[in-house]
C-alpha cells in the first residue's frame, strides 16, 4: 500500500525479503550528490505547483544523499522544536535538522562539534507539513573540517543581516543571547545598551515599573580591518506570571505573550511534555533541553 506522511511517500506494511547477505555497510559518500544548503532550500521553495500539489522531483529528492558543508548551530527559532541547524558559511543560510529520525549518537556529536564547521552526507527527509524541510546527518560522516575562505567584509555583511533578523523589532520577553563572536573565525561583536537596567548588553532581562519599554542595541561588528555599526530597536515587555487555567483560555483569542510557573508532570513518546500548576495541565510542544526532566519546575 502506498501511503503519504506528510509530504513522504512511504509503504505501508510491505513484506521484505533478504535476497543476498551483505556486511552490514553503505558507501554513503560515494552515493552522495555535492550539494550545499542553498541548493536543499531551492529544493524546499519549489516544492508545490500552484495547485499546493507536491512535485514529482520534490518528492523524488526525498531519501537521497546529499553531502554538505557548514556550520553547525544551536536552533533559535522558538516555532521550531529541533535542537541543531547546519549553517552555510558564506551565506549565513541554514536549514533544519530532524532529530526524530537520527541515528543514536548524532544529537550528542553534534553538541560537541558546536560553532564549528563541518562536513556530511545528510539525507534529505522531506518537508514538514508547515513548510520548513528537515536534513538527516549520518553521524559516520559527520566530521570536523576545514572552512572555505570568506573575505572579511561578507563576514561582517552576513553577520550583521543575521543579527536583524534575529533582533531587530522584535519583542523580547526572556534573556536573550547576544554572542560576541560569530559563526566565523576572527569575528568580534561588542554590545551596548541603552538602557542596561532594562536589558543589558549581555541580554539580560532587568526591571522597569512600567509594563512595556523601547530599548536601543547597538553591535559593533569587527573582522580583520572591517567593522560596521548596527542599531536596532526592541521592544521589552515584562510579563507577570499567570495561570495554566488562563493560559488555555487565552488561546482562544488574539496572539499574546504570557508566562507562567508549572512543573513537568510526563513526556510524550516524542519526547513532547506537559506542564501542571494547580489549575491544569497544558501540551507544551517541545522537546526538554538543559538537563530538564520530569518533576523539575519550570517557568515557560
Amino acid at each position: 500500500t502506498k501511503d503519504i506522511y506528510y509530504s513522504l511517500v512511504e509503504l505501508v506494511s510491505p513484506s521484505v525479503d533478504e535476497l543476498t547477505a551483505g556486511n552490514g555497510a553503505f558507501d554513503y559518500e560515494a552515493n552522495a550528490v555535492e550539494s550545499n544548503v542553498a541548493a536543499i532550500r531551492e529544493i524546499v521553495a519549489n516544492a508545490k505547483d500552484e495547485d499546493g500539489q507536491y512535485k514529482f522531483e520534490t518528492i523524488s529528492s526525498y531519501g537521497k544523499f546529499y553531502k554538505i558543508g557548514g556550520v553547525v548551530l544551536a536552533n533559535t527559532d522558538s516555532s521550531i522544536s529541533y535542537k541543531w541547524v547546519i549553517s552555510d558559511y558564506t551565506t549565513g543560510e541554514i536549514f533544519n535538522l530532524y532529530d526524530s529520525s537520527m541515528e543514536a549518537g548524532t544529537l550528542e556529536k553534534l553538541a560537541e562539534l558546536e560553532g564549528k564547521y563541518v562536513e556530511a552526507v545528510f539525507m534529505l527527509w522531506d518537508i514538514h507539513s508547515n513548510g520548513y524541510g528537515r536534513l538527516v546527518p549520518v553521524l559516520s560522516t559527520l566530521k570536523e573540517a576545514a572552512a572555505p575562505t570568506v573575505a572579511d567584509d561578507v563576514k561582517v555583511a552576513n553577520t550583521k543581516a543575521e543579527l536583524q533578523a534575529l533582533l531587530e523589532g522584535k519583542t523580547i520577553v526572556s534573556d536573550v543571547e547576544l554572542a560576541t563572536t560569530g559563526k566565523y573565525d576572527g569575528l568580534s561583536i561588542a554590545w551596548t545598551s541603552s538602557n542596561e537596567a532594562v536589558l543589558s548588553a549581555a541580554g539580560k532581562l532587568g526591571t522597569s515599573t512600567n509594563p512595556v519599554e523601547k530599548v536601543t542595541l547597538t553591535a559593533v561588528i569587527k573582522a580583520g580591518e572591517v567593522e560596521e555599526t548596527l542599531t536596532m530597536e526592541v521592544t521589552v515587555a515584562f510579563l507577570e506570571a499567570t495561570t495554566i487555567d488562563k493560559v488555555i483560555t487565552a488561546c482562544d483569542g488574539d496572539s499574546v505573550h504570557v508566562m507562567f510557573n508549572a512543573k513537568i508532570i510526563a513526556l510524550d513518546e516524542d519526547g513532547y511534555f506537559y506542564a501542571a500548576d494547580n489549575t491544569g495541565v497544558i501540551y507544551v510542544r517541545t522537546k526538554l533541553t538543559n538537563g530538564l526532566a520530569v518533576g523539575d519546575s519550570v517557568q515557560i
